[in-house]
């Protein structure tokens, strides 16, 4: 009975673990150089002056995985967990993918959204990531 209790409380700590936390932007460490992809991004000039923070959260799941940022289908950067970046990028509309590649870890998975970024505004989205099969990835609007 005890070995039984015992393996229903680990199993329980298990699957519980297996959704990410979230992560508040600006606890998250910023992305390393290393995982910047286009760096052009990364700087603020007179047209592209709206900033995109894309945080992704923490936890056990997905933790040996690294997701990719795509931005209307450029590689721009990658993020471990806890971490975020901020890209600067015109008002309009845009096209962003995150993607893990699949590995030994991580299964191929996707999540793809349209957004439509709106001048002198803040836009933040968490990377959020869990058990589910059909919404295994998710781009999830903070702001």
């Amino acid at each position: 009975m005890k070995k039984l209790l015992c393996l229903g409380l680990v199993s329980f700590s298990l699957l519980s673990g297996c959704a990410t936390t979230p992560t508040a932007s600006n606890s998250a460490k910023g992305v390393s150089s290393e995982r910047i992809y286009s760096k052009e991004h990364f700087t603020k000039t007179d047209e592209r002056n709206t900033p995109l923070t894309i945080v992704r959260d923490g936890g056990i799941w997905g933790a040996a995985c690294i997701h990719r940022v795509y931005i209307n289908n450029k590689k721009v950067f990658a993020l471990k967990p806890n971490e975020r970046a901020t890209v600067y990028l015109k008002p309009q509309e845009y096209e962003i993918k995150v993607d893990l590649a699949a590995s030994s870890f991580c299964p191929y998975s996707q999540v793809e959204e349209t957004i439509n970024l709106e001048p002198n505004s803040q836009h933040t989205y968490r990377i959020s990531s869990t058990l589910s099969v059909n919404e295994a990835l998710q781009l999830i609007k903070v702001n």
